[in-house]
């Protein structure tokens, strides 16, 4: 079996895992809500500023408060709130299967640099 048969049958298992069935069952009941749908839209587009602004180095504190607002909101709707803490979930799953690659190939992703034997290798954003 070759590296791609055995990426193949990776993705199958996270396919039949409890987390991704979890995030496909909640995100099809957000994209059948369209209040719903507006809201995760509207909460990605002020994460999305907000990245930027941290980026660009401007002032974080209103978009922050804007964000805040609309986790409340978030927070208050079960269907959101479900479908956020399964997110969570997969994403926590595809970080350990990205952690274990790191750590097999002893390649460590810290602080934007890539490092395999200790020394900075290459730095990102900087």
């Amino acid at each position: 079996m070759d590296i791609f048969d055995k990426t193949a049958a990776l993705a199958v298992s996270i396919k039949e895992s409890h987390e991704y069935s979890e995030f496909l069952e909640t995100k099809s009941e957000i994209e059948m809500t369209p209040r719903a749908r507006e809201i995760l839209r509207e909460y990605r587009a002020r994460q999305f500023a907000l990245e930027l602004a941290e980026i660009a180095g401007d002032g974080v504190d209103e978009i922050n408060d804007a964000l805040a607002e609309i986790c409340e909101v978030m927070e208050e709707d079960k269907l959101l709130s479900k479908y956020l803490t399964a997110e969570y979930n997969l994403c926590c799953l595809m970080q350990k299967i990205q952690e274990i690659f790191a750590e097999q190939l002893k390649i460590s992703m810290e602080h934007g640099i890539i490092e395999t034997d200790g020394t900075e290798k290459t730095r990102f954003l900087n």
